[in-house]
């Protein structure tokens, strides 16, 4: 089974968040964005890569590229992940500054199976959600799939 996990931020958003940093490389003493850009978030590289194709099928509101950033977690993209670390790292995220900002998604994208979709409004438990979308998602090898939360 390969997945991956996607957050889609709106731009405004992203430029709010003071816990992520740009990773640069220096050359001649000068420091110079990578392409494509990386950042790094509570100890997670990610890189910022183009919207997935069906994203206006599962996105709740319609999706404008020029409004959202795509960010993609090094450690999982279009690999396995192993064991629940990862998961734990991604629930560090959930739970920083960002839990309280709304308009925006996290999606785990299984390879060719469906997307569940999930809303979490500004009372609901974003932590609670997510480790339910887990273990109802990923329980068993024989019902796979998918899932959008998007906080609103």
């Amino acid at each position: 089974m390969e997945f991956m996990f996607i957050f889609v931020l709106q731009k405004d958003i992203f430029l709010q968040l003071t816990d992520i940093e740009e990773i640069q490389i220096e050359w001649a003493g000068e420091f110079f964005s990578k392409e494509p850009k990386e950042y790094l978030w509570k100890g997670v590289r990610f890189s910022i890569g183009d919207a997935p194709k069906y994203i206006n099928s599962i996105f709740p509101k319609q999706y404008k590229e020029c409004e959202y950033v795509c960010l993609y977690p090094e450690f999982d993209k279009h690999i396995f992940i192993e064991g629940n670390y990862k998961i734990r790292i991604l629930q560090r995220i959930l739970s920083s500054e960002i839990s309280t900002l709304d308009d925006w998604a996290i999606i785990l994208d299984v390879i060719d199976e469906k997307i569940t979709p999930y809303i979490c409004y500004k009372n609901d438990n974003l932590l609670q959600l997510f480790d339910s979308a887990i273990k109802k998602n990923l329980s068993t090898s024989d019902n796979i799939s998918g899932f959008i939360i998007y906080k609103c």
